[in-house]
């Protein structure tokens, strides 16, 4: 049992530092699983070592369903290898498009250093540099949230859609 599995979100105020790709899936999967209303992630590609498995898309797809107020926004700087490979989460987006929404990354955010998901407002998983095998975690930290979540908004409001991430029925 990894030490983030007793952690708990919006109570736990304490940093832990997480090394390489497999302790960030585990406490991104963990935190997440934990969320009930909001899902904001900002990632270089929405790497599939960390987000594409069917433990994480359960998880969100969990948080996106568990009531009808409950979002899910993904920001991605790099959406071809998402387009090209496939994706769980690019699925799930397709089929709970009222709740799950993914943007590619406006030309002018294009050089904004950080990768980041935030849960409920308060768990905070935070990678400087964006493609950074390390990250900072803490399950309730509510201003570096706030913070965050400005950043995102400020990006989310000029990021484009693209045709290929969304669902085409014909």
């Amino acid at each position: 049992m990894s030490e983030s599995t007793q952690f708990i979100l919006g109570e736990t105020n304490r940093p832990l530092v997480l090394q390489g790709l497999p302790a960030l899936r585990e406490t991104a999967l963990h935190m997440i699983g934990r969320g009930r209303l909001s899902l904001h992630i900002l990632s270089p590609r929405l790497e599939a070592d960390i987000f594409d498995n069917q433990e994480m898309h359960d998880a969100v797809s969990r948080l996106a369903r568990h009531n009808s107020q409950s979002k899910v926004q993904i920001l991605v700087f790099d959406t071809g290898p998402m387009i090209r490979d496939g994706h769980r989460l690019v699925d799930l987006a397709r089929r709970l498009s009222s709740s799950i929404e993914i943007r590619k990354v406006a030309e002018q955010h294009q050089d904004y250093d950080q990768a980041f998901l935030v849960v409920d407002a308060c768990g905070v998983i935070h990678r400087q540099p964006r493609d950074s095998r390390e990250a900072q975690a803490n399950y309730s930290a509510r201003r570096l949230a706030r913070k965050l979540l400005k950043d995102f908004q400020a990006m989310w409001d000029f990021a484009e859609r693209n045709m290929a991430l969304l669902r085409l029925d014909l």
